[in-house]
């Protein structure tokens, strides 16, 4: 074959091949995208792979969820007209408040120790009478407030507005009274006085006295001067109150006194 042939064959050859990736390119596309894609779709193998399950997946259990089981409680409303309301309550609850708020039934004035209840089934005591609200559990004059009061389930409440000394057994008691009074002071010295008295509330035996002095507020004398020493309002001061050893949750005012009861009021600096 002469040479002019081999070149004449060299390029038949070259043009074919041309013409042949042409073909592909226009009707297949770029072979190393198409390469590149083809090893995309292709995962990797994966080695120890764990899946872990969602939370709340199948097979996980929920926390327990316990609710406390419900119980009833009584409770019976003595108005000043000596009308009676009774309420059968059941609830989950366990504060006594909490119970009584819910049902509406009681509404007062908040203090530092809790609530001063003044009005129960719609009545508001009337404090320029010296009315109050007293609370029984069970036949038992109820030595806590309602804050602090918890329930059981099954107990008997009652709610009796009371006017002046005003209590059933009043009549029964003798004509006069003696009780003791320890006034702790700013200093910490003390004075002790033994009082003979025919009064029946606390505020009325020491008012006579000369021992105490104070302002009218919404449920009662609060109390600024003891033995003639005035606290300091600015520095938080006040004087605490308690009968038979225990921290009054009752003002002098509410407080009916008996034979042999120990007070004591004593000043406390600059804390609540």
């Amino acid at each position: 074959m002469s040479k002019r042939a081999k070149k004449l064959l060299v390029v038949i050859l070259l043009l074919a091949a041309a013409g042949g990736a042409a073909y592909i390119w226009f009707h297949w596309g770029n072979p190393v995208q198409l390469w590149a894609a083809e090893t995309r779709r292709t995962p990797a193998p994966q080695q120890n792979a764990q899946v872990r399950p969602a939370s709340g997946a199948a097979g996980e259990e929920p926390a327990p969820t316990e609710e406390p089981p419900g119980v009833a409680i009584l409770l019976t409303v003595v108005h000043g007209d000596g009308s009676r309301q009774d309420f059968s309550i059941a609830t989950k609850e366990r504060n006594l408040r909490r119970i009584l708020e819910k049902e509406g039934l009681i509404a007062g004035v908040e203090y530092d120790w809790g609530l001063y209840v003044l009005a129960v089934d719609g009545e508001t005591a009337d404090t320029s009478l010296q009315q109050w609200w007293c609370l029984s559990r069970d036949g038992e004059v109820s030595t806590v407030g309602v804050d602090g009061t918890v329930i059981a389930g099954g107990e008997h409440f009652t709610y009796t507005l009371i006017t002046g000394s005003g209590t059933e057994d009043a009549v029964s008691k003798p004509a006069s009274v003696t009780f003791t009074l320890r006034v702790i002071h700013g200093d910490e010295s003390e004075k002790v006085f033994t009082i003979t008295t025919t009064e029946t509330t606390l505020r009325a035996a020491l008012e006579q006295q000369g021992l105490i002095e104070g302002v009218e507020g919404d449920y009662g004398l609060y109390i600024y001067t003891v033995d003639g020493e005035t606290i300091h309002e600015s520095h938080h001061d006040w004087w605490r109150l308690t009968k038979n050893g225990e921290l009054s949750e009752l003002g002098v005012d509410h407080i009916q006194i008996a034979d042999g009861d120990r007070y004591e009021l004593s000043f406390v600096k600059g804390v609540y």
